[in-house]
């Protein structure tokens, strides 16, 4: 599940739904492929980055590549105190406590 807005108008926001399913480097640059539920999420992204399919031949074109972010956070008021956390905007879902469920629609409930 996405834990942040990474594509707003693309769908790839918080909370949407997807099944991870590889990870691997781009010109050194580490990119991690979710297979989203909903087909819609990530089309324009899979589109944008169209050209790196060509180089994983075992990418399916359905999942969508997501890149890291990079947030630099200042501590202190000395503007040099700054910490950089760098982290893929996506957390392990096991299962869904009701608030995490408002607006979202479900085939099946158990």
């Amino acid at each position: 599940m996405c834990a942040s807005n990474y594509a707003t108008l693309d769908g790839i926001v918080n909370g949407a739904n997807g099944t991870f399913q590889d990870y691997v480097e781009n010109n050194s640059k580490p990119l991690i492929w979710i297979h989203f539920h909903n087909t819609q999420i990530g089309i324009n992204t899979r589109i944008k980055n169209s050209h790196i399919y060509e180089q994983f031949f075992t990418i399916d074109k359905k999942w969508t590549p997501i890149e890291h972010k990079i947030v630099e956070i200042q501590i202190n008021s000395n503007p040099f105190d700054i910490i950089t956390r760098i982290q893929f905007p996506i957390q392990l879902v096991v299962e869904h406590i009701i608030h995490q469920t408002q607006g979202l629609t479900f085939d099946q409930l158990v």
